[in-house]
């Protein structure tokens, strides 16, 4: 078997992999292997003059780690929305390569592919900005809201099914992409969906079902300091989320621990914050009430693999894995390493080049003939 070329010897910067021997068939393989593991696109005459200096470039910036560590609920809920408004909006319009920020509902286009996104705990179109910036088709977060914090699972899957049609009724296509708590939804989404003739694609962003489960009983552990009973979970919820919203204090966690129900402990929470933050007590309420939901409801789920028509895409974090996935699929599933860990899956640069890879070639066209331009409003 052919050997690799080890250059870490070398003391000459300036020397190329040509120098060192390199074959077109090795420099072929690096080439693909730095696109499909990597998404470093570099073609195959550059690879062979690549530089030892520039190798070395190439290994320090896969080896470099930008995410800050981030445990417990702060995993699933980083921040708080300033803006109580766009919070109760179920379908937010995301800026991508052809669809602007500042796009009107009467711009939307439903007969074009798009991507719905089904967001996770934490619900809010923010975390997808950045992943959305480079995406050759449009794209939507479905946001499940803070109206209705006792909806369960399933009832929240049939709401997004219902927006989906609302949006594609003729559509025989569909993109989805699922993260944390949204990849419990976007399977029964899809399942719905080819039970109406359609078939698409699934992007399971940072692991599937099973990951999530996982990584959600790992975070929870870290959360209530490794006690298991629900007083500690809602202790923690409301801790958390009082501390997102700028109060926190040992006195309040004294407070938490004493009070008797979820009810009280809610009211506790308002009363703490009250005339210290900007945001409404209504507000303050919904926050905490929906994030103790959606933990709950995650904790409760029961995973039925159904083998669907459709492709799933898995972008696996660094610290997840692809345990039973290809049970949802017919199809071979298609796995590709983030180099983000599980909580900065949304951050990892390379998931949209990844997506915009597995655009079907209708919607590749339709990108191509796009005209990339903004619409203005002009009043006479």
């Amino acid at each position: 078997m052919e050997r690799g070329v080890n250059i870490s010897g070398s003391k000459c910067n300036s020397e190329t992999l040509q120098d060192f021997g390199v074959t077109r068939d090795r420099a072929q393989a690096l080439e693909l292997f730095l696109k499909n593991q990597h998404n470093i696109t570099i073609s195959e005459e550059d690879v062979s003059s690549l530089t030892v200096k520039k190798l070395r470039e190439i290994v320090a910036s896969l080896e470099e780690s930008d995410y800050a560590p981030m445990e417990g609920l702060s995993a699933f809920f980083p921040f708080v929305d300033p803006d109580e408004l766009a919070a109760v909006v179920e379908i937010v319009g995301m800026p991508t390569l052809t669809q602007a920020s500042d796009m009107r509902d009467d711009e939307f286009n439903a007969s074009e592919d798009c991507l719905y996104i089904v967001p996770g705990m934490q619900g809010l179109y923010h975390r997808y900005s950045e992943l959305c910036e480079r995406l050759k088709l449009p794209a939507v977060v479905l946001q499940p809201g803070l109206d209705r914090p006792t909806e369960g699972l399933q009832d929240m899957t049939a709401r997004y099914v219902t927006m989906f049609l609302k949006q594609n009724s003729e559509s025989t296509k569909f993109y989805l992409l699922g993260h944390e708590l949204g990849v419990l939804s976007v399977f029964e989404i899809a399942a719905a969906l080819e039970d109406r003739g359609m078939t698409g694609t699934i992007f399971c962003l940072g692991g599937g079902p099973y990951a999530f489960i996982n990584e959600l009983e790992r975070q929870l552990r870290i959360a209530c300091a490794g006690q298991n009973s629900e007083a500690a979970l809602q202790d923690a919820v409301a801790s958390h989320m009082c501390a997102l919203m700028g109060v926190s204090s040992p006195e309040l966690d004294a407070q938490l621990r004493e009070a008797s129900t979820w009810a009280v402990k809610v009211e506790m929470s308002v009363r703490a914050l009250r005339g210290r933050v900007t945001h409404s007590m209504e507000y303050a309420r919904l926050l905490m009430e929906s994030a103790y939901s959606r933990v709950t409801q995650a904790k409760r789920a029961r995973l039925l693999p159904r083998p669907l028509r459709s492709r799933i895409i898995l972008l696996r974090s660094s610290d997840s894995s692809s345990a039973d996935l290809q049970r949802w699929s017919r199809q071979p599933l298609a796995v590709h390493e983030l180099q983000a860990p599980y909580a900065h899956a949304a951050d990892d640069l390379r998931v949209a080049s990844i997506i915009n890879r597995y655009l079907d070639e209708d919607t590749t066209q339709c990108f191509a003939k796009k005209t990339l331009c903004h619409t203005y409003l002009t009043f006479n």
